[in-house]
């Protein structure tokens, strides 16, 4: 059985405004720290890769990609 989880309108506009209310092209700096914001942990080998609080495996299957 697959595990589904669901995001909370109030913090998937919290993610939305995140993003959009940045300056566009950002940096990578911009990037990060708009991730650790958020409360994404970044993967300690590859900083594009990060879980949040929906990834449902364990080795930082979400992607910045």
């Amino acid at each position: 059985m697959t595990e589904m989880k669901i995001l909370p309108v109030e913090r998937a506009v919290e993610w939305i405004r995140a993003w959009a209310e940045l300056d566009w092209p950002i940096t990578w700096e911009t990037a990060y720290a708009t991730r650790d914001k958020l409360g994404w942990t970044p993967n300690p080998q590859d900083p594009e890769l990060f879980t949040t609080e929906l990834t449902v495996n364990e080795d930082g299957g979400t992607s910045a990609h």
